[in-house]
């Protein structure tokens, strides 16, 4: 089924999206912190006001179990009575502002009646700007450091660091995920042509470039995922020409990788650490980190126990540290939540083809990447709760949600016939 597209409804949800993406974090000489707490306290404030006189606020039944896991979160933190403070209370209560965002952004989707196919091309857009921002950053450096939305160039100790507005490499590579499947997906479903070839190829080089462990592996595993089905449902020429593309465009990456190591230090020194020379700096700062949940295993297996309100680059370890046992449960219920909605968006849309459009099954395909790729990232940080990645994913998976129930709803399909999720009326 395809729909007029709007246009206001795609530069509407593009701006919502680059709210996060060159939020000036650093602005004025912020420090990461400050700018951190701004963010998470304006954002979800400003989602609000486009819900303002909204009377028909609906509040899914995936919104009621993330309430639940969050509070839950914050429970297990506040328990610590012995050491627990208001700084640190207060700190954990920015779960409650990601479900405040999947909330707001699910029911702007329903009182502006946004589609799947605005969405994707929304996220065009955004990436278009980021690649932008990162030409910028060759160009024009100190006016990007300037501006306040990084600290941070293209080069660093280990050569290439691309983080784009968002950052830090990883950061980047997980917030545009989605939307590099969602080109796969479109080239598997014969929608794009040179221009999404050329995307695809930008893509990569800054993927490269950014020389995150966690990036590689998150793009390859979903790469692994995505050609089977893609030759099940997607047009077979199709599929055998981009998986030629991108063998022939990894051969060169490659190539020009092992002749130019000094220009990617962390690949180097990961390749030297997997070797039997030592871990690489980054991985070696992350087992270090992790030394840390001994006061969890001692003190508080079940609970955890942050006596040291410390930062963990590793997700898992992260959960275990601060929120015990009962933490990690509930963050790997969370992600496999995520993906099974996913693989059931997924799946739906590719049963009823009739009833959504090439542009829409890309949609939830990137989605479903994204959702994948939080398990995988999780490895090297808390994707789901990090600066800018955090409200970047909680603002696309409340989009994909109302995007994808006012999909089913325009279709004569009701809610009552098998959805991942419900809703009542508030």
């Amino acid at each position: 089924m395809v729909e007029k597209m709007k246009k206001q409804n795609v530069f509407f949800i593009a701006f919502i999206f680059s709210l996060i993406a060159f939020f000036p974090t650093f602005l004025g000489g912020m420090s990461l912190g400050a700018g951190q707490k701004i963010l998470y306290v304006l954002y979800p404030f400003l989602l609000g006001f486009f819900i303002l006189g909204y009377r028909k606020i609906e509040f899914p039944y995936f919104c009621a179990f993330l309430f639940s896991l969050f509070f839950i979160f914050y429970l297990t933190v506040v328990s610590k009575l012995g050491f627990i403070n208001v700084q640190i209370a207060v700190s954990h209560f920015r779960y409650m502002a990601y479900f405040m965002v999947f909330l707001f952004t699910f029911n702007i989707a329903k009182r502006y009646a946004l589609r799947l196919a605005e969405l994707r091309k929304a996220l065009l857009y955004v990436l278009l700007l980021v690649f932008v921002f990162i030409v910028a950053q060759f160009v024009v450096p100190d006016l990007i450091l300037s501006i306040g939305i990084t600290n941070r160039t293209t080069q660093g100790n280990v050569g290439l660091t691309i983080g784009g507005p968002f950052i830090w490499s990883y950061s980047l590579g997980f917030c545009i995920l989605p939307i590099f499947f969602i080109i796969l997906a479109s080239i598997f479903n014969g929608v794009g042509g040179f221009k999404a070839y050329l995307l695809l190829s930008l893509t990569s080089l800054v993927v490269l470039a950014g020389q995150s462990k966690a990036s590689y592996l998150a793009y390859a595993i979903n790469f692994l995922v995505a050609v089977p089905f893609a030759y099940k449902y997607g047009i077979r020429n199709k599929v055998n020409g981009v998986v030629f593309f991108l063998t022939i465009l990894f051969a060169i990456l490659v190539t020009y990788v092992i002749y130019n190591l000094e220009e990617f230090g962390n690949i180097y020194r990961f390749i030297n650490g997997i070797t039997g020379q030592g871990s690489d700096a980054s991985t070696q700062a992350r087992l270090n980190q992790l030394a840390f949940i001994s006061h969890t295993l001692e003190q508080n297996l079940l609970l955890g126990y942050p006596i040291q309100p410390i930062v963990i680059e590793n997700g898992y370890g992260y959960y275990l540290y601060n929120y015990g046992v009962v933490g990690l449960l509930l963050y790997l219920t969370l992600l496999t939540s995520l993906v099974f909605c996913a693989v059931r968006f997924v799946v739906r849309a590719h049963q009823h083809l009739s009833q959504f459009s090439s542009s829409d099954r890309t949609v939830l395909f990137g989605y479903l990447a994204m959702a994948i790729g939080g398990s995988i990232y999780s490895l090297a940080s808390s994707p789901l709760d990090g600066h800018k990645d955090a409200y970047f994913f909680w603002t696309l998976t409340g989009l994909v949600f109302g995007c994808f129930q006012n999909h089913i709803k325009s279709t004569g399909r009701t809610q009552k016939q098998n959805l991942p999720y419900q809703k009542v009326e508030i």
